[in-house]
Parts: C-alpha cells; structure tokens; sequence
C-alpha cells in the first residue's frame, strides 16, 4: 500500500507493493488480449466494465470479455473489484446488474461501492479513490 495513512487505517503493511496501470477510457473489450506475468504478481486486481457500458455493450458481452481475460489466470491471485455505479440514469441500472454479475462469476469479487464520486459520475474522487485503497487493502488483510 502506497500510501501510509491509507495503510495505517486499513492496519495493513505499508511496504505492499502496488503496480497502477489506469488508463483513462480503457475498455474491457481491448485489455482481454493482454497478458500478464502472473508469476510475478500476489494479488490481480481488475476494476472494469464501466467504460464499456458508457460504449453501448451490454452486460453479457462485458461478461464474455471478462472471461476472455481471466479464465486462463489462477484465481488465487485474482480480485475483481466492481466498479462503482455509474451517476448516470442512463448507466445505472445497468451498472448494478453489471456488478451483481461479476459477483457470481465464480471468482474472489469485491464490491466496492459506495465510493465518493467526482463531479463527472463515472470517476472517483480523491476521497473516493482513498476508500478504494482502504477496501483493498482490508481484503488484503483476510488473505
């Protein structure tokens, strides 16, 4: 955990170390052709989906994306963190059926919602990415 005070309320260890990779627009549907060392690498986190909504896939075809992208991992190493519901009316019931699916997709899944929201509806916050960073490393604390 990067950030000290994050790991001292989590009561966590703060020398965990964390490799980001956000990139902002990143769709689910492009990153399942990626590979990964997961060899190298304790804990996979994966928080997408919501990006594709945005670009009109449904949430079957997220699904299948998803699969395409973890179905060879070892699912010891692997969380997905479900993204927070979008602040659109337009997304948002979608974005709740899209997180209750990844929840029984039969791999570790965190939920992480509520987090705080920046103005825009669909990031999070500096508040809120500090309550995603709490949320992981509280799950990383149970392993």
């Amino acid at each position: 955990v990067r950030d000290k005070n994050i790991a001292q309320q989590a009561e966590v260890d703060a020398m965990a170390k964390v490799i980001e990779d956000a990139i902002n627009g990143r769709l689910l549907r492009d990153v399942k052709e990626d590979t990964f060392d997961l060899d190298l690498i304790d804990l996979f986190c994966v928080m997408l989906g919501s990006n594709d909504l945005i670009h009109y896939y449904d949430v079957d075809q997220i699904l299948s994306f998803m699969h395409e992208l973890i179905d060879s991992m070892d699912k010891r190493k692997l969380l997905i963190l479900c993204p927070p519901i979008l602040q659109f009316d337009e997304f948002r019931d979608e974005s709740m059926k899209l997180n209750e699916a990844y929840k029984v997709m039969g791999v570790p899944c965190l939920d992480c919602n509520p987090l705080d929201m920046s103005f825009d509806g669909v990031h999070l916050s500096e508040k809120g990415h500090k309550e995603l960073g709490i949320k992981i490393a509280e799950y990383m604390k149970r392993l």
